[in-house]
């Protein structure tokens, strides 16, 4: 009997995983660094080459928002077409899905274990969710209760206004407004990038004395993390808890939005890395003080995914249920 295999993808702005999967098991799985290709099509043939399984539909993930079909990353020079897949790999049932419905797919699909909690909330429970990914950028997604099921709606929120909270973080605007010029977004402290930025901005404020000059031949963001996480450099580590804070004033801006029962999860490859930062009073208290709304925002559970692999989850879900077209998918509960 043929096996019903799908080909399934989380393309990111610096990695991209590919896999052959079934409604049961994953077959075969590899990563790339999506910048060392000049499109999708040119990754899976790699990924192709030499198998004998071929798939009868495809589902991706791609870090941008899709519209009629089409995507253009927001962080690597290509674009990605269904159409155009289609044709490649002699498909009819090709999906583009924004990386953040990826991954909002998989959350209600994933064992508790999958997560880190920080906020307990009243709880876990069925309901509306929200998801912000930190990674090479940031992103967000919101999970829709249907009762019997659920269904996911992608934005763009990490390209919202940064806006401060506190007098730090408004002369952390300031700083940027200089540096960066034109729009200072949200994306501009939370991703990878921000990291540095905020490490900049302690050494130029004065607020925290490196200890010793980081080493960051290869990336500034990592060396920083690192040294944070470490305790060795004071300015490092301080740049690491104004992250937390600036996470947990953006996560509690988030819920609400939505006020969502089922809970806030943060997603991506930051967050996992930086529990020890983020599960402390530093993030809480950002998240929860909201003036009015502050007793409405302790009530909302917030979970770290630790599943690296959410986002082949949630399309490998996906490009095992019904959908035909341009209608918005939903899944049942569960696993």
């Amino acid at each position: 009997m043929t096996r019903d295999v799908a080909l399934v993808g989380d393309l990111g702005g610096t990695k991209t995983l590919l896999a052959l999967v079934t409604p049961d098991e994953s077959l075969v799985r590899a990563r790339y660094e999506s910048a060392s290709f000049d499109s999708l099509e040119s990754m899976i043939d790699v990924f192709l080459r030499g198998r004998d399984v071929r798939p009868s539909r495809a589902v991706f993930g791609v870090a941008g928002p899709v519209a009629d079909g089409r995507a253009k990353l927001t962080n690597l020079r290509y674009a990605v077409d269904e159409r155009e897949l289609r044709a490649h790999l002699g498909l009819e049932r090709v999906k583009l899905l924004n990386d953040l419905e990826a991954t909002a797919f998989a959350l209600p699909k994933l064992e508790p274990r999958a997560f880190h909690p920080i906020h307990a909330g009243r709880g876990r429970g069925r309901g509306d969710f929200c998801v912000v990914a930190v990674g090479t950028g940031l992103g967000e997604a919101l999970g829709v209760d249907l009762g019997s099921g659920y269904t996911v709606v992608a934005g763009e929120g990490g390209h919202v206004d940064f806006a401060p909270h506190d007098a730090r973080s408004a002369d952390l605007l300031a700083y940027l407004w200089d540096t960066l010029g034109g729009h200072v977004s949200k994306e501009a402290v939370l991703s990878g990038r921000g990291i540095a930025r905020l490490y900049e901005f302690v050494i130029d404020r004065g607020l925290a004395r490196p200890a010793h000059a980081l080493d960051f031949e290869d990336d500034l963001n990592v060396a920083v993390t690192n040294a944070g996480l470490a305790g060795s450099c004071p300015a490092a580590r301080l740049a690491l808890e104004l992250f937390a804070a600036q996470l947990g004033a953006h996560a509690g801006d988030v819920a609400l939005r939505a006020l969502p029962r089922g809970g806030v999860f943060l997603a991506g490859g930051i967050p996992p890395r930086l529990t020890p930062v983020l599960d402390t009073p530093l993030f809480r208290d950002a998240f929860v003080k909201k003036g009015r709304f502050s007793e409405a925002l302790a009530s909302i559970r917030v979970e770290i995914v630790l599943d690296p692999a959410a986002p082949l989850t949630g399309a490998t879900h996906v490009a095992f249920a019904r959908w035909e077209g341009e209608g918005r998918t939903a899944l049942p509960w569960g696993a």
